[in-house]
């Protein structure tokens, strides 16, 4: 199985670049395929998120990613596993309060972020990327996206 980063719409090309030196100096040796111009239907959108995840917060990210052109980034070395990858993305949800060095906490510093308020709390961080967190949505995300890159 891949690993898969997903670039939400609103990266720019400076935040590519910026994950792609980030994850070449933790894990040398890696090995990336690039995607543009992914479309995820709604419900392919919605597959990607677990179903802790606050109704709100599902509901902007399919506002946002549905039918929108999504850069997405198939990690092709294998020896990096989901746990690790989304262990240096950071666990917070909110970059600010993400742990030095993870890739939320450096995009943060070094490019800024959006926040959404979605009301009772909850914030949307839209450009964002999204590195799944665990066994199930590297499953689903090998399902969305691994035929985009196996007829290249």
């Amino acid at each position: 199985m891949h690993t898969y980063i997903v670039f939400k719409p609103e990266t720019t090309s400076r935040c590519l670049v910026a994950v792609i030196k980030f994850l070449r100096e933790k894990f040398p040796g890696i090995g990336f395929i690039t995607h543009s111009d992914i479309k995820l239907s709604e419900a392919e959108v919605l597959m990607l998120y677990s179903d802790d995840m606050p109704p709100a917060i599902k509901a902007e990210s399919v506002n946002r990613l549905a039918n929108c052109s999504l850069t997405v980034i198939q990690v092709t070395n294998g020896a990096e596993t989901v746990a690790e990858l989304a262990h240096i993305r950071g666990s917070n949800v909110d970059p600010a309060q993400c742990e030095l060095g993870t890739l939320r906490r450096i995009l943060w510093n070094e490019l800024g972020c959006e926040v959404v308020e979605l009301g009772g709390g909850l914030r949307y961080y839209p450009n964002f990327v999204h590195i799944p967190q665990n066994e199930r949505e590297a499953s689903v995300c090998e399902s969305l996206f691994g035929k985009h890159f196996n007829k290249k």
